[in-house]
């Protein structure tokens, strides 16, 4: 691997999308690939409500999912605020977002 200190970062950038994408093609079932992600992603909310593991399993969970709803939520708050102001600079409108 001795050549791949003389790439540079862009070189380095292509191969590894190269890599990842040469991966994937040989991947037949995504969803189970990937499934070891999500579940940590979903886990972390609880442990964000829950730090210290003081709170039943159940509990735990239950509150994790509100925080995970909770994240969904602004996302999509977010995103709609940026529609809003994207349609609204390409109509030349003045509608933009309110800082609620």
């Amino acid at each position: 691997m001795a050549a791949s200190k003389n790439l540079s970062p862009t070189e380095r950038k292509l191969r590894a999308m190269s890599a990842a994408h040469e991966s994937w093609a040989r991947t037949e079932n995504r969803t189970a690939r990937s499934q070891h992600g999500r579940d940590a992603f979903r886990r972390s909310f609880a442990n964000k409500v829950d730090s210290e593991h003081k709170l039943s399993e159940a509990e735990r969970t239950k509150r994790g999912e509100s925080a995970f709803k909770a994240h969904m939520a602004r996302i999509a708050f977010k995103s709609a605020q940026a529609r809003r102001l994207r349609n609204a600079t390409s109509t030349g409108t003045t509608d933009a977002p309110a800082d609620d």
